[in-house]
């Protein structure tokens, strides 16, 4: 379980941080968000949207990656994206988390398909 929050006041792009679940090493990592704007949605209003427009805030995704032993057993895994990079850093934590729930069954596969191709 991750148990330490990204680090900075609002997370940027590269930003992680990491926990070990059974000797797995999980990394969740913030990428930037290109894809995702305020008009995708009506929620915003046109000073967010300007705020958008100026930098002051932006979409992220959080990505999970894991390794064994310094063995990748994948980069891109469970990922959530179209986040606001101003949320807080207990959701951004707890994102990371459920992320991690579905990545534990995904490393521990990807785990038993190395171990059958090197037998």
């Amino acid at each position: 379980m991750f148990t330490k929050p990204f680090s900075r006041f609002d997370v940027m792009p590269f930003d992680s941080i990491t926990c070990t679940v059974d000797g797995t090493d999980y990394t969740a990592t913030i990428h930037h968000d290109g894809d995702t704007t305020p008009q995708d949605f009506d929620c915003y209003t046109p000073e967010q949207i300007e705020a958008w427009k100026r930098d002051d805030w932006g979409f992220v995704g959080v990505v999970i990656s894991a390794e064994r032993g310094g063995v990748p057993l994948f980069d891109n895994g469970p990922s959530l994206w179209g986040i606001e990079s101003d949320s807080s850093h207990e959701y951004f934590l707890e994102i990371a988390n459920d992320l991690l729930n579905e990545a534990v069954p995904v490393a521990n596969e990807a785990r038993n398909r190395i171990a059958l191709a090197m037998a």
